[in-house]
């Protein structure tokens, strides 16, 4: 019997993320281009964790924003 090893949510938010990220960093004309330059490759497991664990429980944008 294989046992099937359960995915880690996180790390797939921060690969969804950093690929969007990623656009905006090669978007001149994005309005988040500057900041998405200086995100991009920075976008870790830790750094979403928090916020996505939280949203089950109805964490406001402002919330996960701070």
């Amino acid at each position: 019997m294989n046992a099937v090893k359960p995915g880690d949510l996180y790390s797939h938010v921060a690969r969804m993320v950093e690929g969007k990220v990623k656009l905006d960093a090669e978007d001149e004309l994005s309005q988040s281009n500057k900041i998405a330059k200086k995100l991009s490759g920075n976008v870790k497991r830790k750094v979403v964790k928090q916020t996505v664990m939280t949203s089950v429980y109805g964490v406001t944008f402002v919330g996960a924003r701070k």
